[in-house]
């Protein structure tokens, strides 16, 4: 009850105890199990979240300092912040929908896809001098759920930008 999943219940001698140490040896093992995947699903949670949250601290006070005269530079970094709004609150209602695990696949071009991802993370080239580069393949369209590979794509340059060190060199490549 306590969270000390190194208890062993020993029932020996009666089979009615034998048989409860049995099941209570078992439910202590899936309530360790059952900690350890909330622990896993939380900090899966707060990896999702922080990204676009960054985003939109990022290109706020980007507007506060840089492009608030310029209204097409203005305009550019305000759909940014709409758009990672738009994504929070997808990830939001995923988890919402949580035990709904049934992909929403819609046709899209892949190409297309990452170019749109690649213009998020300008202000990181801009103002932190990452040297981040999209190369690509001949363009495909794929099937896939597109909310999902969001989250795939920005995970993976997240890790990059995260473990690039010094020389803040990325490139991500498209292999078809």
């Amino acid at each position: 009850g306590e969270g000390d999943y190194t208890v062993e219940f020993n029932g020996h001698g009666y089979c009615e105890i034998e048989e409860l140490s049995t099941v209570l040896n078992n439910a202590k093992d899936e309530i360790q199990k059952v900690s350890e995947l909330r622990k896993d699903l939380i900090a899966n949670i707060s990896h999702d979240l922080r990204t676009p949250l960054t985003m939109v601290k990022a290109y706020a006070e980007m507007i506060r300092d840089l492009s608030g005269d310029n209204p097409v530079k203005r305009q550019e970094h305000i759909q940014v912040i709409i758009d990672e709004a738009d994504r929070l609150s997808s990830l939001v209602n995923n988890l919402l929908e949580l035990g709904n695990a049934e992909l929403k696949l819609t046709d899209f071009s892949i190409v297309d896809k990452l170019n749109d991802c690649m213009t998020r993370y300008q202000i990181l080239i801009e103002q932190n001098g990452y040297d981040i580069k999209y190369i690509p393949d001949e363009d495909r369209v794929i099937t896939a759920d597109i909310a999902k590979l969001d989250q795939v794509i920005y995970n993976f340059i997240n890790n990059a930008i995260n473990y690039t060190g010094d020389n803040k060199v990325i490139r991500i490549k498209q292999i078809n």
